[in-house]
């Protein structure tokens, strides 16, 4: 070749070349500029020419093709911007690494053109849109993660052309669809997860054919049918995912096959029958989920081989019989959980020798017997405790306290007795005791040492010591209860005494009960402090004096309840602020004055109402109609005077309206016909008046009716309610007539009936007639003798009317006219 045409095959070589490494900067300068926001400034060195774009971050070129890109990778900057098409012209692009940003828009169908592309992920942005089905062309893809993103549509079969494709990774989207059987013609693949998604469908079979999969992990959908039996031949299965679907059928008796097995989860599924013995050969399993099913039958004792096993979770099902002797052996076990069960029997005392321990929950069960006293020498490790809702009995093990590291105590609803531990104390990490609903006792100032103790519990949340047998006064050492406590429960125990005024101490509390116990003296104005609190439970005790004005600065409060007391005064205005109010009850007390116009003004009132049994006057404020989401009113049993308002009829929701024992008076409102789903009505006992309006035989639920004792007249409606005399009461009310033959009320008179169909005619004819006469400017003598005419005639119709009437009653009349002939 001469001189000039090497020198023209080099340039235009040259030209090639650089055209060919133009590509490439160019769809990266393409990529960046689709990039809207890079906090991290992770492509600052993208805008430096004079830096090879080889060099530049999260780019990697080819050695053996010089200037090619092979790698992209862009992990965790918070960058947010679209994937552009002309990524694709990275025709040798081996790796495209995007996850951890606020990419979205669509997958661009062109990512098919990059036939090298061997590692695709995408994960945790914001993509939408269908997967591509043009993935299905790179033909060296071994990996594809696509997880935690939006993306839409169903799951391309077609990946199954992908024949090196080894793990695909698409859980947290909104993929809809089945898995596609295809995929077993994957040869090369080891990872399927796709659980967190919308797929239905059965599970294929023909995943049992897949010789090497590691893990399979289809949890979180709406997958149905039975667990294919084929599964049980993947023998190099690690990680076997099911849980949190509509799986029905029982768990294949060849489950123990799976040698390699080490997680399994099937919980919150449908799955029935007994847990096969074979589940005793997974010699390498450590995690063990089948929660939240119907399995029946007994634990297999063949569990208690698994060596390896750190957690063991039943809970949920309906097991049934005495916990095997042989899980003591689970020398490698954390968390033992299988509560929810029938199990009973007592509690093999090997359970508490598991030295690595950290978890163990029997609760609601059927074991009975004393917990071993030494219980808390052997569990170093134990962080929960919980067995509440069965029948053990005796003390409260002290060695609890030696068990140093326990957070969460649950022992409630047993029949456990004696003086709860002083030691308690101890337990620097406590943040859940609950010993409610059993028979402790404390009356003495010792015995209320561990409530002192628990001052050391610094976080301490919870602390349920409700329905015991804890009497005597409560101490004021409660003030110094960690500041976190926002549960504490009290209810249905003996103490008495006021109640400390440093309850106001525990600014964090949500929860308060104190009910049902002897507390008197007045409710503490320190408890304004509250300002967290949600729920206060202060019903039957002995408490007196009024209700501060203060209580106002309880805006969170969503449940009060105040009933059973002697507490005197008008009820505050200031509840009015508490407008977060879902239930007020402050019945059963000595309460004076109106009712606060300023209360109707809490629309959140939705749940009950209650001032019954006080001695309130006045009148019913109109703003009632305000309350129209709640279910159940009360004011009965007051001194409440007035009409009752037609705008109750606007509490469209109410179920329940009870406002009898007062002295209301007038007519039953027409707008009642407005409450449609009442249930009961009671307005007994007032002096209401009047017609019992027809419209309450039309309100189909309401189920019970007391209108007694009041002074309704006239006939009494015949349907819906009034069907039924054990539903409805009418006694007292003397005028009422007819209804229902069930009711037993006198018929209607005759007179009464006759009058009701024709006076008003008769009057209009005489009111007609003498018009007439003075139009004709008759003389006195002519009108008088006129009037005795009409009166003659009236007197003949009636009679006639009369005879007329009692020849329907029996049948045997014939058709009259109805006006007099004149």
């Amino acid at each position: 070749m001469d001189a000039p045409h090497k020198q023209a095959f080099l340039y235009h070589l040259l030209i090639l070349i650089l055209s060919c490494h133009a590509n490439d900067m160019l769809a990266l300068l393409s990529f960046k500029s689709s990039i809207s926001q890079d906090p991290q400034q992770a492509l600052a060195s993208w805008n430096d020419s004079s830096l090879n774009y080889c060099n530049w971050q999260g780019v990697k070129c080819s050695l053996r093709h010089s200037s090619k890109v092979i790698e992209l990778n862009i992990d965790a900057f918070n960058i947010t911007g679209t994937i552009p098409p002309s990524i694709a012209n990275l025709t040798y692009l081996q790796r495209l690494n995007l996850p951890n940003n606020h990419f979205h828009g669509h997958i661009p169908p062109e990512l098919g053109r990059l036939r090298h592309l061997r590692f695709l992920n995408l994960s945790a942005n914001s993509l939408t849109g269908e997967i591509p089905s043009t993935l299905s062309q790179c033909s060296q893809l071994q990996v594809i993660s696509l997880m935690i993103n939006k993306l839409q549509g169903e799951l391309p079969s077609n990946l199954s052309n992908c024949l090196n494709l080894k793990i695909i990774i698409l859980k947290n989207n909104f993929l809809t669809g089945s898995i596609p059987s295809v995929f077993s013609s994957l040869p090369k693949l080891i990872y399927l997860e796709v659980s967190m998604n919308n797929l239905t469908g059965i599970i294929p079979s023909s995943l049992g054919n897949i010789t090497n999969f590691y893990v399979l992990d289809v949890s979180e959908n709406m997958i149905t049918g039975t667990i294919p039996s084929s599964l049980t031949r993947l023998s190099s299965l690690i990680f076997f995912l099911l849980n949190k679907n509509s799986l029905t059928g029982s768990l294949p008796s060849s489950i123990g096959n799976i040698s390699s097995l080490q997680y399994l989860d099937m919980s919150n599924n449908n799955l029935i029958g007994e847990l096969p013995y074979s589940l005793g050969n997974l010699s390498s399993l450590a995690y063990f989920d089948v929660t939240l099913n119907s399995f029946t039958g007994v634990i297999p004792s063949s569990l208690g081989g698994l060596s390896k096993l750190t957690t063991l979770a039943l809970t949920a099902n309906y097991f049934s019989g005495s916990i095997p002797h042989s899980l003591g052996s689970l020398s490698s076990i954390k968390e033992l959980v299988i509560s929810h069960n029938q199990l009973s029997g007592t509690i093999p005392l090997s359970l508490f020798n598991f030295s690595r321990v950290e978890s163990i929950g029997l609760s609601d069960n059927h074991f009975f017997g004393n917990l071993p006293q030494d219980l808390g020498n052997y569990l170093p490790r134990l962080r929960g405790l919980t067995m509440y809702y069965n029948r053990l009995h005796g003390p409260i093990p002290a060695s609890l306290a030696n068990s140093t590291m326990l957070e969460d105590i649950e022992l409630t609803g047993n029949n456990l007795a004696g003086k709860i531990p002083a030691n308690l104390g101890n337990l620097q990490n406590l943040y859940f005791l609950a010993l409610d609903y059993n028979e402790l006792e404390d009356k003495d100032d010792y015995g209320w040492s561990f409530l002192t103790s628990l001052e050391n519990c610094s976080q301490l949340e919870v602390l349920q010591l409700a329905r015991n047998m804890l009497g005597g006064a409560l101490p004021r050492s409660i003030s110094n209860f960690s500041t976190s406590l926002s549960w504490f429960t009290l209810a249905g125990n003996q103490i008495s005494g006021t109640l400390p005024e440093e309850i106001g101490n525990l600014v964090s509390l949500v929860y308060l009960t104190l009910d049902e116990n002897n507390f008197e003296g007045n409710i503490p104005a320190t408890m304004n402090k509250l300002q967290n609190l949600q729920k206060l439970y202060l019903s039957n005790n002995k408490f007196s004096g009024s209700i501060s004005g203060s209580i106002g600065n309880l805006t969170k409060l969503i449940e009060l309840y105040m009933s059973g007391n002697a507490l005197e005064g008008s009820i505050p205005e200031s509840l009015g602020e508490c407008q977060s109010l879902e239930t007020l009850d402050l019945s059963r007390n000595r309460l004076t004055g109106t009712i606060p116009k300023e209360i109707f003004s809490i629309n959140s009132l939705s749940k009950t109402f209650d001032l019954s049994q006080n001695l309130l006057t006045g009148f019913l404020p109109p703003e009632v109609g305000n309350l129209n989401n709640l279910r159940e009113f009360r004011v009965a049993s007051n001194n409440l005077s007035g009409e009752i308002p037609g705008t109750i009829g606007e509490c469209v929701t109410l179920e329940i309206l009870h406002m009898e024992s007062n002295q209301f008076q007038g007519k039953i409102p027409q707008s009642l016909n407005n409450l449609k789903g009442i249930q009961e009505l009671d307005i007994s006992q007032n002096k209401l008046s009047g017609l019992i309006p027809e419209f309450l035989q039309d309100l189909r639920f309401l189920q019970y009716l007391n209108l007694s004792f009041n002074n309704f007249e006239g006939e009494v409606p015949r349907k819906g309610v009034f069907r039924n005399e054990s539903a409805v009461s009418l006694i007292g009310n003397d005028k009422l007539c007819g209804g229902d033959p069930r009711l037993k009320l006198s018929p209607c008179a005759l007179q009464n009936q006759m009058t009701g169909h024709h006076f008003p005619r008769i009057k209009l004819i005489l009111s007609v007639s003498i018009s007439a006469l003075f139009l004709e400017r008759m003389g006195i003598e002519d009108v008088i003798k006129e009037l005795h005419s009409i009166k003659n005639k009236i007197q003949t119709h009636e009679a006639r009317s009369e005879r007329s009437y009692k020849d329907k009653q029996t049948g045997e009349g014939s058709s009259y006219s109805m006006y007099p002939q004149v």
